[in-house]
């Protein structure tokens, strides 16, 4: 909905003069960037160190840089397991997706929608477009950056000859530094960008200046920082200039006119710290565990590092009798001499005693300490644990983790129940679906902005709504549903919408093989029935000789049908015939299979009578 009251351009003016001048940033700015700053760190890895403390008792500060040295982070790893699942929705078709006149005579218009929808967001690949942007660059920035910003741009243009083309332009919360929101709707924002431009003075040195833009309901206003002797001064001789600070700026104004602020948030779940005035990742709630992990697979790795060798201890001898065949890179032999190994190479000579009473057995000079194999277990055990508690902390729920021992580390874990792993699957479902809801929220904007700045507001409409079910059951999930559903008794509907899920995993890259299930799938006679219940149906007498043939002959039916369709026709069988003239083709095949049968019965004999 539409800003009644409109921002007048001097008022924007006054409000981003302010901020430059002020140095202004909102309220929750310090909160928004310190979390954009910790997601992007457990996602990528990077800057860990920021998470790990020296602990004083046992560690000096070297001590401690060579414990940072050893740590290898597997938070990316543990954050990557976590983001899969929402990478479904994106991935799902929409239940309803739809561009269309809002009247009569709008085929241009909605084409002319649909190609800015096509064109949206380029890719070096072939896919592009607004869906390519949400499945990707979206998705990342939700979880790495919920309080971004995404302004919907588009650059000069011809009025007179082409309308314009929208884009994304991607505003992180760090450039975000000032906006006011009203009734969940966005007033006004203010992003600052600090750019480097060669100097005019000098070409090789680079000179930082800021770039400052308010977005409002009407206008984009631009004030751009000048260097000394910038040639913006002089190739702009009648534009707007204005001084902050002695700061000399140049103002430019745009007027978008698209009567709301062409911005929103990507972020969906609300933030409890600033009640609910900025957002959180969708990894916020396993952050603690996160931070566990690191902590603990630093200690891991160190004390991988520090025990898992072999510790050897020797005794050593007085005498000459033992010796190191060890030598220097000159060949000489070292001062001392003492019978340690340095590599495979080595070999501890020791001489033959001269009576068995001097006899030492070798196993006595040389022993090595036992790995404390335990303790490497039990750190181990405690990230795995951490692991399940970040997957339960996110989707109340562990079915996503492959679950191959207890948390104590004995023994294999118990199996879940046919409802237990149904509340487990409601729980993820309950987590990705508002993460779908904005997916279909961000969309509509999209779209929203692109009917406005082409004109085409009054005279397209759209909609896209997702399912609740985003099918994140894999096949041995399904076959144990469909077992359950049999040894039940359950309703046939179950046992079809079961197999309808099973299908959609088998021809998950064959879309002419799902067609072509489907289709067949509509002409079956006993949809749901189990084995048993189809074998007491064909020696029924209340079953029709039709539905008795179709069952036999179904798949000689089809498999005929598509051969004799392809040699008279271009067109494909599943796809360009309705269901109506499918069934009186397989009728008709029905027919002649019985015509067939009953020439092939033989011919009852008739006996004289003797009459």
């Amino acid at each position: 909905m539409r800003n009644t009251q409109k921002m007048q351009t001097q008022d924007a003016m006054v409000i981003l003069t302010n901020t430059i001048k002020n140095n202004l940033r909102h309220k929750d700015y310090d909160r928004v960037t310190k979390l954009a700053d910790e997601y992007r760190m457990y996602i990528t890895g990077n800057g860990i160190d920021k998470k790990l403390k020296r602990f004083n008792p046992r560690e000096d500060e070297e001590m401690f840089k060579q414990r940072l040295a050893l740590t290898i982070p597997i938070t990316q790893a543990v954050c990557s397991s976590l983001m899969k699942p929402f990478n479904k929705v994106a991935r799902t078709k929409p239940i309803i997706d739809k561009v269309f006149g809002a009247s009569k005579n709008t085929n241009k218009q909605v084409e002319e929608v649909n190609d800015r929808i096509k064109n949206f967001y380029g890719s070096e690949t072939a896919d592009t477009g607004l869906d390519y942007f949400l499945k990707n660059r979206f998705y990342e920035l939700s979880f790495w950056d919920p309080n971004a910003w995404i302004v919907i741009e588009f650059d000069p243009f011809d009025s007179n000859k082409e309308k314009a083309k929208p884009r994304p332009f991607e505003v992180p919360s760090s450039a975000a530094i000032n906006y006011s929101v009203k009734n969940n709707s966005p007033e006004w924002l203010i992003i600052k960008l600090d750019l480097k431009k060669p100097s005019p003075k000098d070409s090789n040195k680079v000179v930082d200046i800021e770039k400052y833009t308010i977005y409002t309901d009407m206008d984009a206003i631009v004030a751009t920082e000048l260097m000394e002797d910038d040639p913006l001064i002089s190739e702009n001789p009648n534009g707007t200039f204005i001084t902050i600070e002695k700061k000399k700026y140049l103002i430019d104004v745009a007027n978008h006119k698209a009567g709301k602020v062409p911005a929103f948030r990507v972020g969906y779940k609300r933030d409890l710290e600033t009640e609910g005035r900025t957002f959180v990742s969708p990894l916020h709630d396993a952050t603690c565990h996160l931070h566990k992990i690191i902590k603990q697979g630093s200690e891991f790795d160190l004390s991988t590092c520090l025990h898992t060798f072999p510790q050897k201890v020797v005794r050593l001898s007085s005498g000459t009798g033992i010796r190191n065949t060890r030598r220097l890179p000159d060949g000489s032999l070292p001062e001392t001499d003492k019978p340690i190994h340095t590599s495979a190479q080595d070999v501890i000579e020791v001489e033959m005693p001269e009576t068995k009473e001097d006899y030492i057995a070798l196993s006595d000079f040389i022993y090595y300490v036992p790995l404390p194999i335990e303790l490497l277990k039990l750190q181990k055990q405690l990230l795995d644990d951490l692991e399940v508690k970040c997957n339960q902390a996110v989707f109340n729920s562990t079915v996503m983790v492959k679950k191959t021992s207890t948390s104590d580390g004995g023994g294999d874990a118990p199996a879940a129940t046919a409802t237990e792993k149904d509340q487990d699957m409601d729980s993820i479902y309950d987590t990705i679906h508002p993460f779908a809801d904005k997916l279909c929220s961000a969309w509509s904007q999209f779209v929203e902005f692109i009917c406005i700045f082409t004109d085409n507001i009054k005279k397209v409409k759209w909609v896209r709504r997702y399912a609740s079910n985003f099918k994140l059951k894999t096949k041995e999930m399904l076959y144990s549903e469909m077992s359950t559903a049999n040894d039940g008794n359950l309703p046939s509907f179950v046992k079809e919408a079961i197999t309808d899920e099973l299908a959609e995993l088998v021809f998950v890259d064959e879309p002419k093989s799902l067609i072509r299930y489907r289709i067949q799938k509509q002409h079956y006679p006993f949809n749901g029935k189990s084995e048993t219940e189809i074998q007491i149906a064909i020696n029924s007498p209340l079953i029709l000789k039709e539905t008795k043939v179709l069952y036999n002959y179904f798949d000689q039916i089809f498999d005929e049908l598509e051969q004799e369709f392809s040699k008279e026709s271009t067109l494909d069988f599943y796809i360009d015939t309705t269901r109506e003239k499918r069934k009186e083709l397989i009728d008709a095949k029905v027919k002649e299979i019985i015509a067939l049968l009953e020439a092939q019965q033989p011919k009852a004999i008739t006996y004289p009578t003797g009459d």
